[in-house]
């Protein structure tokens, strides 16, 4: 099955190359598209040293989930990974989610990860330990089906990190990323996802580096409050008000873990 990575680059990252190189760096070759709708000579200088395509969205300018939407629809592979412009891939995270992949599914790959903080791998923190948690039935085959058990992991918080995703193509014939939210975009699509028929794999192997950072967009979510209302508003979603409040505000001390 044909993999292809895209990345739906932002404005001009300083760690944009570093990305490009752990990917074209995998023990197996996929395929590796740059997308974006905040062109710069600097990210098609960057396409043309590592003769990568390079596609800008007609729509500028357009959020995280057109930036998203337009990236999927650019990929060529039966295997798709949103590679997050700040992040570094292990030189075998394609091998392994391509080994994974079984024909006719519809599947939805998710791997373990490092997260990076100005630079320092964070190898335990309230964050991580609640993460490990909610993931701990993935670690069981039979639930990779179960709605329950699919929604389940999604109604503490997010344990999903977004860029570690691979989604089979067929999946994506009946979805799209909400341009309602600028934070939660991953989360609530990852819940509404767990609905279909789709098998939930999780490799528990640590194949990806999150880096967070002060000028990452968690950071800019965080500052500007937007964060913790799409939060709250994703809880009561799922909960109710008044237990959506209560869980919302034990998930925000785990937000400790992720400050620069």
């Amino acid at each position: 099955m044909k993999h292809c990575f895209v990345i739906p680059a932002y404005k001009d990252s300083p760690f944009l190359e570093e990305c490009i190189l752990s990917i074209i760096n995998q023990s197996v070759k996929s395929t590796l598209i740059i997308t974006t709708s905040t062109p710069s000579d600097y990210k098609k200088l960057l396409a043309e040293k590592y003769q990568l395509s390079y596609v800008v969205n007609p729509i500028l300018n357009a959020g995280i989930a057109g930036d998203w939407n337009f990236a999927l629809q650019q990929a060529d592979g039966d295997l798709i990974t949103l590679a997050h412009q700040d992040d570094i891939y292990e030189t075998t995270y394609a091998e392994k989610i391509s080994n994974l992949m079984r024909s006719n599914n519809k599947v939805f790959i998710f791997t373990d990860y490092s997260d990076s903080i100005n630079g320092k791998i964070i190898s335990s923190s309230t964050n991580i330990v609640i993460k490990k948690i909610l993931l701990t039935p993935f670690l069981i085959n039979k639930i990779h089906r179960s709605v329950f058990w699919k929604k389940f992991i999604f109604m503490f918080g997010n344990p999903v990190c977004c860029p570690s995703v691979t989604l089979s193509k067929s999946v994506l014939q009946d979805f799209t990323f909400s341009n309602q939210y600028s934070y939660i975009v991953d989360w609530s699509a990852w819940y509404q996802m767990a609905g279909m028929k789709v098998d939930f794999l999780f490799v528990n192997e640590k194949l990806m580096q999150h880096r967070i950072h002060n000028g990452s967009e968690t950071t800019a979510q965080m500052i500007t409050g937007k964060r913790i209302s799409e939060e709250l508003f994703m809880f009561q979603l799922m909960w109710g008000n008044f237990w959506g409040k209560c869980i919302a505000y034990l998930y925000r001390i785990s937000h400790k873990g992720n400050k620069n």
